[in-house]
């Protein structure tokens, strides 16, 4: 809910700040002039725009009639009463009681203390208002109003009755109207051609309630938007030169700042009377609208909208009516309506509707499509008709939809109405409409529409572009039909055909040009098509990324002015001219092309750009093979796999290319575009892999890419050797959500499948599970058929022994093949015996849950699958009881058996299982007679607090159970029950404004319960209960003061401040805890509190004191943060931080105030520098010592500071301190005068960190080279092998060029005694000395070494440099064949899996 506060300014200063306080207390937003910043527009216009805006007008009068605006006779405070007057906003009004004692200078006399009084009159005549004499009194009688607004017990709509003057069967008959008119949605448009086959759908069955962003969202390219949502600040690689990245991004933060709320949450709201509904093409604007116009009508039920029950929905088609206005058929909104219901349509006589609205009756009035009002002379006309209607019946509530593109507010915006964006649906959105299309739509068998959605499913996650469109809920709805007939994704150019061509019929050029350029030739779809392919191609070949989709209006102009000349002969000046008509077209309604700003255009969606482009490619293909060849179709496909925008588009061309060419390409992608993979983990996944998988699974053809099915298939094993797991997130996400998506597509047609059945048989199964993926498993399951029997190979190699990932891979690739199957499926009944023999394995929780979920994701239709299910209920794992219940709780029919099931959980000793069953049971109330008494009994004596609070949620929700359950509930919170429950509950039972038996049991509560968690939660309660008498006040005293537990009088402290406002009482009592309470949590509380309550100079010097004084260090740090957290510093608090630099003892704070004295200055005063340059030479923490030198440094201040570094870095014993000095002079020193320093610290320093510090910065600088090199030789005979071990690495990584210094490291390789050193070595060798002769035999010897890691060493360099040596694809597979050691064998397998020309007949 939003206030706005009106009062003048000068007298009631304090009154305003208090009353904005009440209100952000109860979470109400406040609007108010003194918030506003820097506006273009005028004082005056900003606070009446701001009063039509907030819910609830707020108003504050003494003796001071206000300030006059240039050219107003009226005070803005009077023109802002009026203003909601005018706009029906709910006022209450507080007046300053006319005894109370007023300063003289703040009442006005002569004629603007007539106008202060006149108007004070006509307040009291026409609002019941409340009178007030001090700054607490207008606190209490604010919180007072506010909360009973807020709670709805002061309606801000009006109390008319709803059925009193509209005949029972009048209504009852036109609300069957309306449904028989609108449940069913019209698909017969969107429909491919032949006929679908009497496709139903019914609006109510597969509505999904949309969210709205309030206000309209900004002009611009969905990707811009995306992008300046996922990358602020980021790279702008992806605009196009002639927009402001900044300023998208400020949009983007303007518009994502404001709440997405729920569609019925705003139509709802008591506090908004007139809505505009805005949004994109098929974003659902007239589903919404329809929908709730049956949900009012009662064709459907929904609890969301119970606020509006009885309301009388009335739904005008705008393009019908402008039509009727426009002739004279109709003279107005209601005579329209009254008008259809003489024809027999869906309406109501106008002699009834009308005197029903004028005497208050209630009413929806849904204005659909004032985009469809094509001439924008009427299309205003009819926008202030509708302003004028809403004006004018103060009972009706008023939704108009229409397009964002072109929308002009300001009709609209002046007369008060709330505006709103539909959002695209979100992927829960996304799922839940499929889930209701495939269970009420399709009329197909369940487990073969279960099967459709979960492909369409997997290409929305697949496919970026298919996800960006699915967004749309009319594009979603003609992917689920297209995919009816045309199993997905392999009909994708099928689906874009089908959805672009739906959009194409929108746009009538032909119309356009007819009525500016008379008799033109028809521009039929194709030539349509052929512009918009055109246009598609030139722009993706200018510039890829989102940047591509954008183009020049007067580039815009001159491809549709070449295409007019090139197609239909027009001369350039008439063809340039007709081109501006149709762009001219555009700026005022978005067809498959929109406007993004002034001069910008582009497609609706990326996706259709990508689809009209490959469109464009294969007809140049088919029309102009001279030009586009083999060899240009190759550079094509090589050159743009690596960039994302082009990945669609090439998926596309490939599937409209003849088998040969398509094999040729695919083939490419998966083996010449393959980079080397590094021995390790992926550094990006391999996507030429991915869209050559991609393209096999779309080819119309599959049969015909042997050759590309193979090659692709050859890479996964490869890359399934090369180590799947979740060591490499990488590859666990391109693996699970990119290449296994693909080839389920396909199953057992994926083109040469034996090739990688073949090596799973054989090697896979046993392997492949081993690092952690079920992949390769899944691959197998999607491969196989039915007869070929693969359950029998798992449960034969994965069921017999007790690896927990064996048995997880079995459930895995048994889920996986059981996903293919249908109904009638002879092999069904097997897959489930064995998923439900892993649901009772021993093996592990983790199993056990997989198998019951694949069960019931499956085989969940099965009719005999209850009983299971039963059995299950009493597995004795709980995880499993508790998924059984949850799946027999979502069956259709509740057989008393699986009653018995429920409740038997409801009693459960794992709280996993009893809060399933109470989700089962608050979902299915309806359901089951029983539930309220089970819930009653939970509510009793659950231990389990999310068992309680649901429990007692669903049972306040029924009306003839809450009194019971309240009653319920506040005897366990006085009870003896479990501290969580009584806390739990306590919160959910007492309202904001509890009634007065409710505040004495939380007095009660706050001072004597014997638990402190129920203590502090009472305590924070008390801070919002209405205190006229002062006694929450005084119980919070109270307990600050004598509470034993110190969480308690912490919550004290913030909840006297809280409600106690400017009471000078409740500041003194936090004061004196900030001082004198012994524990340091509540002092904390204090200080903190009164900093935000109160800051003021009596704060102030608090803080002061607590920072010098207060014996916990985080009082201290908290005390100083909030003295410096606003600048300028006062001289107080400068002193303060001097001296705590000095006599702090703790380093944390030490630091805080270094950093604090940083910002003292630009540059620091010399007592701060004096300060700076000792904390340099004396403190013991090295992060005050580089804060300090820092600051000196960075103001040029270096004076003494680097011989004092150079002191510390040679002489501190600490090494921290030594370390700090070392880096900074790295930093901040001259070479000159730093390098013998750190030759020193080279040659001498026994810590290895110090010393590794030392190295690095003088090899960066370059400097000394020699000496650092002739040092760190010398160094070699200290007797610590930490350092011996950090000299190698230092001397192979800076120095590796040098002869002499290669030998040394092949010597310490074999001759150290040190493991240490020799690990070093070997890595420098392996690093950067690879190729030297000689090193790669020591390599291949060292392969063998009995150290695990100089062995992985040596493995890892000759597969990096050494890949092309036979003897290194030699070494791998013999290590590969050895025996009895699992982690050699497994890193060279995925070594071997890196070496080009690897087959998958090499591992052994």
């Amino acid at each position: 809910m939003k206030v706005y506060i009106s009062a003048t300014q000068k007298d009631l200063l304090e009154y305003r700040a208090a009353v904005h306080a009440v209100a952000r207390r109860l979470e109400i937003e406040d609007v108010a002039m003194e918030a506003y910043g820097a506006d273009v527009r005028p004082p005056l216009d900003r606070c009446l725009a701001d009063v039509r805006r907030c819910d609830l007008y707020v108003g504050l009068f003494a003796w001071r009639y206000g300030f006059r605006p240039p050219g107003q006779e009226s005070s803005i405070t009077e023109l802002e009463y009026r203003e909601a007057l005018a706009a029906g906003k709910p006022c209450l009004v507080f007046l300053l009681a006319e005894e109370t004692p007023w300063p003289v200078d703040l009442v006005d006399r002569g004629v603007d203390g007539e106008r202060i009084v006149e108007l004070r009159k006509e307040l009291k005549e026409r609002h019941l208002c409340d009178f007030f004499s001090s700054v607490d009194d207008l606190t209490a009688k604010v919180t007072a109003a506010l909360a009973d607004v807020r709670s709805g017990r002061s309606p801000a709509r009006g109390p008319a009755d709803p059925d009193t003057h509209l005949p029972e069967a009048v209504r009852s008959h036109y609300c069957k109207q309306l449904a028989l008119r609108y449940q069913a949605v019209p698909v017969d448009a969107v429909s491919p051609r032949p006929t679908i086959g009497y496709l139903t759908v019914g609006l109510p069955k597969v509505f999904v309630e949309p969210r709205v962003h309030e206000d309209a969202r900004p002009e611009m390219p969905l990707a811009w938007w995306r992008w300046a949502g996922a990358t602020p600040g980021g790279d702008t690689g992806g605009l196009p030169g002639v927009v402001n990245p900044q300023e998208v991004e400020r949009l983007w933060e303007e518009y994502a700042a404001k709440d997405a709320l729920s569609l019925f949450d705003v139509v709802g709201d008591p506090g908004r009377r007139t809505i505009v509904l805005l949004g994109d093409p098929g974003s659902g604007k007239s589903a919404a609208a329809r929908y709730l116009a049956l949900a009012l009508a009662g064709a459907c039920e929904e609890p969301r909208l119970a606020a509006l029950n009885r309301y009388l929905p009335v739904l005008i088609e705008l393009r019908s009516y402008a039509a009727h206005h426009g002739d004279g058929r109709c003279d107005g909104l209601l005579d329209y309506v009254g008008h259809r219901h003489q024809q027999g349509l869906t309406g109501i006589d106008q002699e009834v509707l009308e005197p029903y609205l004028r005497q208050g009756g209630q009413a929806l009035f849904l204005f659909d499509g004032l985009d469809e009002v094509f001439d924008p002379v009427q299309r205003e006309e009819v926008a202030a008709q509708i302003a004028t209607f809403a004006n004018e019946y103060p009972g009706v509530l008023s939704v108009v939809t229409s397009r964002a593109a072109g929308y002009q507010r300001q009709t609209f915006a002046n007369a008060g109405f709330d505006h709103f964006t539909l959002e695209d649906l979100d992927d829960e959105q996304i799922t839940r409409f499929l889930d209701n299309w495939y269970r009420y739509v399709m009329p197909t068998p369940p487990v073969q529409a279960q099967r459709q959605r979960r492909q369409l499913l997997d290409m929305l996650r697949t496919s970026r572009a298919m996800h960006e469109i699915a967004g749309n809920p009319l594009l979603l709805m003609l992917m689920t039909i297209v995919g009816r007939s045309h199993p997905l994704p392999r009909n994708r150019r099928r689906l874009y055909a089908h959805v672009t061509d739906v959009l194409i019929s929108e746009w009538d050029v032909t119309k356009q040009l007819r009525e500016s350029h008379g008799d033109v030739p028809s521009l039929d779809p194709q030539a349509k098509r052929r512009l918009l392919r055109h246009l598609a191609f030139w722009m993706q070949f200018r510039e890829s990324g989102p940047a591509g989709n954008y183009i020049d209006s007067d580039e815009l102009a001159l491809i549709f002015r070449d295409h007019l000349v090139a197609f239909y002969g027009f001369g350039n000046e008439r063809a340039l001219a007709m081109a501006h008509s149709m762009i001219d077209k555009l700026r005022r309604r978005s067809f498959i092309l929109e406007r993004y700003g002034l001069r910008l255009f582009g497609f609706v969606h990326r996706a259709f750009l990508e689809f009209f482009c490959a469109e464009e490619i294969v007809d140049r293909i088919e029309n102009d093979p001279g030009s586009w060849g083999l060899d240009r179709l190759r550079a094509l496909f090589r050159d743009h796999w690596a960039d994302p925008s082009w990945r669609e588009v090439l998926r596309l061309v490939a599937g409209a290319l003849p088998a040969r060419t398509a094999n040729d390409l695919i083939t490419l992608l998966a083996t010449e575009t393959t980079e080397p993979w590094p021995p390790l983990n992926l550094t990006a996944p391999p996507w030429n892999l991915v869209l050559a998988a991609q393209c096999v699974a779309e080819t119309p053809q599959p049969a015909d890419l042997a050759d590309a099915g193979d090659a692709v298939l050859r890479r996964i094993v490869l890359l399934v050797e090369h180590g799947i797991s979740a060591d490499d997130p990488n590859l666990v996400d391109l693996t699970e959500q990119e290449l296994l998506s693909s080839i389920r597509a396909l199953g057992p047609n994926w083109p040469s499948r034996n090739t990688f059945l073949t090596w799973y048989r054989r090697r896979g199964v046993r392997t492949s599970w081993r690092a952690g993926s079920a992949f390769a498993t899944r691959i197998a399951a999607a491969l196989s058929t039915t007869e070929e029997h693969l359950e029998d190979l798992l449960v034969r190699e994965l069921q017999p022994g007790r690896e927990r990932q064996a048995h997880l891979t079995l459930v895995a690739g048994l889920a996986e093949a059981a996903g293919r199957l249908d109904g009638a499926d002879s092999g069904r009944r097997r897959y489930r015996d064995i998923l439900l023999a892993q649901a009772r394995a021993e093996v592990s929780t983790a199993v056990r849950q997989a198998a019951v979920r694949a069960v019931i994701s499956h085989f969940g239709t099965d009719p005999d699958l209850t009983e299971a299910l039963r059995e299950l209920a009493d597995s004795p794992d709980p995880a499993v009881r508790a998924l059984a219940v949850q799946s027999l709780g979502g069956r259709a029919e509740l057989t008393d058996d699986v009653r018995d099931v429920l409740l038997r959980a409801t009693e459960d000793p794992a709280t996993t299982v009893r809060r399933a069953a109470v989700a089962v049971l608050t979902t299915r109330c309806a359901d089951l007679p029983d539930a309220p008494g089970t819930l009653q009994r939970l509510l009793a004596t659950d231990p389990d607090p999310a068992v309680v609070q649901d429990a007692l949620s669903t049972l306040l929700a029924l009306p003839e159970h809450a009194a019971t359950a309240r009653t319920r509930a506040l005897h366990r919170v006085t009870g003896d029950s479990p501290d969580e429950v009584r806390r739990c509950l306590l919160t959910r039972l007492l309202p904001e404004r509890p009634d007065p038996q409710e505040v004495e049991l939380l007095l009660k509560l706050a001072g004597s319960d014997g638990s402190a968690r129920l203590r502090a939660t009472a305590v924070q309660r008390l801070a919002l209960v209405p205190d006229p008498d002062g006694r929450c006040r005084a119980r919070l005293i109270d307990q600050l003061e004598q509470d034993e537990d110190a969480s308690v009088r912490a919550a004290a402290v913030t909840a006297l401040l809280d409600r106690g406002g400017t009471d000078d009482t409740c500041r003194s009592v936090v004061a004196h805890a900030a001082r004198a309470d012994e524990d340091a949590t509540v002092r904390l509380a204090a200080v903190r509190a009164l900093a935000e309550a109160h800051p003021d100079p009596r704060t102030a010097d608090l803080l002061l004191d607590s920072a010098r004084r207060d014996p916990t260090a985080g009082v201290r740090l908290t005390a100083v943060d909030l003295l410096t957290g606003r600048q300028p510093f006062g001289q107080a608090t400068r002193d303060l931080l001097i001296s705590r630099a000095f006599q702090e003892r703790d380093a944390l704070v030490r630091l805080r105030v270094t950093r604090s004295l940083a910002r003292l200055a630009d540059p620091p005063d010399p007592a701060v520098r004096e300060c700076l340059a000792e904390q340099v030479s004396r403190d013991p923490d090295p992060n005050v010592l580089r804060a300090a030198a820092d600051t000196l440094a960075r103001h040029g201040q270096t004076e003494g500071l680097l011989e004092t570094l150079c002191r510390r870095a040679r002489r501190d014993s600490y090494v921290g301190i030594r370390l700090a000095a070392v880096r900074t002079l790295c930093r901040y020193g001259d070479p000159d005068a730093v390098t013998d320093v750190l030759l020193e610290r080279v040659e001498s320093d026994t810590d290895p960190t110090v010393f590794d510090a030392a190295v690095c910065c003088l090899t960066e600088r370059g400097s000394a080279s020699m000496a650092v090199t002739l040092r760190l030789m010398r160094r070699l005979a200290d007797q610590d092998p930490a350092i011996r071990a950090r000299i190698a690495a230092a001397l192979g990584e800076h120095f590796g060029a040098d002869p002499e210094v290669q030998v040394l490291l092949v010597g310490l390789v074999r001759d150290d005694p040190a493991l240490e050193v020799r690990r070093r070595a070997v890595e420098q060798l392996g690093a950067t000395l690879a190729r030297r002769a000689g090193v790669p035999e020591l390599l291949l010897r060292l392969a063998d070494d009995d150290d695990w890691e100089i062995r992985r060493t040596a493995l890892l360099a000759l597969t990096r440099h050494h890949y092309r040596d036979p003897r290194t694809r030699q070494l791998l597979v013999r290590l590969g064949h050895r025996e009895g050691d699992d982690t050699v064998r497994r890193l060279a397998g995925q070594l071997l899996a890196t070496l080009p020309d690897t087959t998958p007949d090499d591992f052994p």
